[in-house]
């Protein structure tokens, strides 16, 4: 039992590292400035849901996942580097079609934005997924399963906080210091992107052309 519980707050502090809160509390705040705090409240919940559940989907099932799809931790940091190279396009433009009414706003982002991109890939993106997959392949007993699970969900409540608590900065900001950091946080997803793009394709090339590994 007290291996189970070092296990689990192992898992706790690298999962809320993976998850990476304060890197997309500026994204999310951005991105749901124009919302209400209630419609915002529930695009956080969303957005922590959907990536929790691609969390333990992928730990627990990663092995069936990638054979029957034919995919491989490479090739989804690559699309996810795209998903988010195109997102931070968007921010550096100011360029999201948004409805003016706000009930139809609301809907676009709980249901839309929430799940992607500030879900999956953002807050659950392929280096948070492979280190799931990790720390459940050193699950070896029943109770280090159930310590990975619980590290899982104080993860994802922890993250949901930080999110909700943004709101907070985005109020002191007002509308001209927002839209500055949308701009900001748009250019550092496009880089974050081209990193996710290169390290997931580096492996995929090097198979293609049959590059041997350096050193």
């Amino acid at each position: 039992m007290e291996d189970a519980f070092q296990f689990g707050l192992l898992c706790v502090t690298s999962f809320i590292a993976m998850f990476n809160p304060f890197a997309v509390m500026p994204v999310f705040m951005s991105l749901t400035a124009p919302l209400s705090p209630a419609a915002a409240r529930k695009t956080a919940v969303k957005a922590v849901v959907t990536a929790s559940i691609g969390a333990a989907l992928f730990a627990a099932g990663s092995n069936i996942i990638f054979k029957i799809f034919g995919i491989s931790i490479d090739s989804l940091q690559v699309a996810g580097g795209f998903v988010i190279f195109l997102m931070g396009y968007e921010m550096m433009q100011a360029n999201f079609k948004r409805s003016e009414d706000p009930e139809e706003l609301e809907r676009e982002f709980v249901t839309d934005f929430a799940i992607t991109p500030i879900g999956i890939p953002l807050i659950c993106g392929p280096t948070a997924i492979t280190m799931f997959i990790l720390r459940m392949q050193e699950a070896q007993t029943f109770a280090d399963k159930v310590a990975f699970y619980i590290a899982l969900v104080i993860a994802a409540v922890t993250i949901l906080l930080i999110l909700i608590a943004s709101r907070q900065v985005n109020r002191l900001l007002g509308d001209t210091g927002a839209k500055i950091v949308l701009r900001i946080m748009g250019l550092i997803l496009m880089i974050m992107a081209v990193e996710f793009i290169a390290k997931g394709s580096t492996p995929i090339l090097r198979e293609i052309f049959r590059i041997p590994l350096e050193g």
